[in-house]
């Protein structure tokens, strides 16, 4: 798999495109922790990776120094008739910032 760019923007994050069959765990527990919700892996699994519609793209905000998740937001994908045109378009779900990371305007 090619791994995807990760972006700038200060000194303190990086921002990329998470690999969520990789990561899955991981990011399992960092919606546990952002949300303050016991969300078990079979569920973040069926909404992100196994959805019957599309698969989520997961964006992420990682801090540097610790390598710790600190924000995501994800985007489903899917497709929108206006009229006789049909575009491509995304719905955001599922943002969520770690509590050591909020007011920092990651996402």
């Amino acid at each position: 798999m090619k791994s995807s760019p990760v972006i700038k923007i200060d000194d303190r994050f990086s921002f990329r495109l998470a690999d969520a069959g990789q990561e899955g765990e991981q990011l399992s527990q960092f919606f546990k922790e952002g949300y303050g919700r016991n969300f078990s892996y079979a569920e973040f699994e069926w909404f992100k990776l196994k959805h019957p519609y599309a698969r989520s793209r997961i964006y992420l905000a990682q801090e540097d120094l610790t390598g710790r998740f600190a924000a995501t937001i994800c985007m489903m994908p899917f497709k929108y008739k206006w009229g006789d045109a049909i575009y491509e378009i995304s719905l955001a779900h599922s943002g969520v910032t770690h509590p050591d990371f909020r007011r920092l305007g990651l996402f």
